[in-house]
């Protein structure tokens, strides 16, 4: 018995053993491919392909987003590899009148801060002095100031999106980073995030349907992306579904908003919904059908029946008298009708032997 527990103790420790050698390996593996992929990157900036090499530095960052030098290098490549910012100056046929040499002081330190907010990745800041260096000279180093005004729009955007709930704010600062160069892939997503929910947003209470639809996509991909109201996307997604089951139940579907109740549900039992839950069901199992009508409240309507009834009387007298007698049943309100045998007839006695007499019916009884 001990043998066996030694010999499986030892299968599992060269088993653990084994299973970490193999993860060291794929890691060194990896890391070896993410250098390829940046060098040939490299090489390829530098023999100006740069639409290749934005595909190289992407996939590293992918890979591994604190890839060192990965992230500067993918900024350099679409600056460059862009046409969509002209960086040349014209002017014209003529040379330039010659002009002062400006006092480039105030420009040359709001330069070195914005190096410092750089490496501190403080973006929002980084941009506000890039602004305003702008404001002071156009002209002040204007490709180094792109590389770093296209970095901090990016991230600017990003971490609006992502951590401000600044949603607006985050698609416009990356609408204003597609002036420079096209977005990374990541960047696309994350901007297209914001706008799901800014128009999942905008059918919020009127199209219950059309937010259902916006918000499902953000509930699995991103359910804690949040606007300024500080709702996340999971919990607009419940509550649009809430709506879309009242206006479901309101239009008599009563399935299809048990449907939608239950998926609300299983992204967060609410004790409140339950009995309205438990109601839709029961309309959708029957059918939803109108209770059976109380008597007293409607009319109940019968055939007018004309029929003749033989009653044979037999008096003290040794006498048989035969009487014919027509009732008549009309329209009542839901009361029960007294059967024939209730009404006291008139009876005017003929004497007569026993004798039958056929009835004529008008219907037959």
């Amino acid at each position: 018995m001990l043998l066996g527990i030694a010999g499986f103790t030892g299968l599992a420790t060269g088993y653990a053993s084994g299973l970490a050698a193999r993860e060291k390996n794929l890691a060194i593996s990896v890391g070896v491919d993410l250098q390829t992929q940046f060098d040939l990157g490299m090489k390829d900036f530098e023999a100006g392909n740069y639409d290749l090499a934005r595909q190289r530095f992407e996939y590293v960052l992918q890979q591994d987003p604190n890839f060192p030098g990965a992230l500067d290098m993918l900024a350099e490549t679409l600056v460059w590899g862009s046409s969509a910012v002209d960086l040349t100056i014209d002017i014209g046929s003529s040379p330039p009148t010659p002009l002062p040499t400006p006092d480039t002081r105030p420009a040359d330190e709001l330069f070195g801060l914005a190096e410092e907010q750089l490496r501190n990745q403080e973006w929002k800041n980084l941009v506000r002095t890039i602004v305003s260096l702008r404001d002071i000279d156009p002209l002040y180093r204007v490709v180094e100031l792109d590389r770093m005004l296209f970095l901090g729009l990016r991230f600017s955007g990003i971490e609006k999106i992502l951590n401000d709930g600044d949603l607006e704010g985050g698609v416009y600062d990356l609408a204003l980073v597609e002036r420079f160069a096209p977005l990374d892939s990541q960047a696309v997503i994350y901007q297209e995030w914001a706008r799901l929910y800014q128009i999942g947003v905008s059918f919020w209470g009127v199209f219950p349907e059309k937010s259902v639809y916006y918000f499902s996509q953000l509930a699995s991909a991103a359910p804690y992306l949040r606007d300024l109201s500080g709702m996340y996307a999971k919990d607009r997604y419940r509550l649009a579904l809430l709506q879309y089951g009242d206006w479901l139940a309101q239009t008599g579907e009563w399935c299809l908003a048990f449907e939608q109740y239950e998926l609300a549900q299983g992204l967060l039992d609410d004790q409140l919904v339950q009995p309205t839950l438990a109601f839709v069901e029961e309309q959708c199992l029957f059918g939803g059908a109108s209770p059976t009508p109380t008597l007293g409240t409607e009319t109940l309507e019968t055939p007018t029946v004309t029929q003749t009834l033989i009653l044979t009387v037999t008096p003290e007298v040794s006498v048989t008298t035969t009487v014919e007698v027509t009732l008549t049943s009309t329209s009542v309100e839901a009361t029960p009708t007294p059967s024939p045998t209730e009404i006291e007839p008139v009876v005017t006695p003929t004497p007569s032997p026993i004798m039958m007499i056929t009835p004529t019916m008008g219907t037959t009884p």
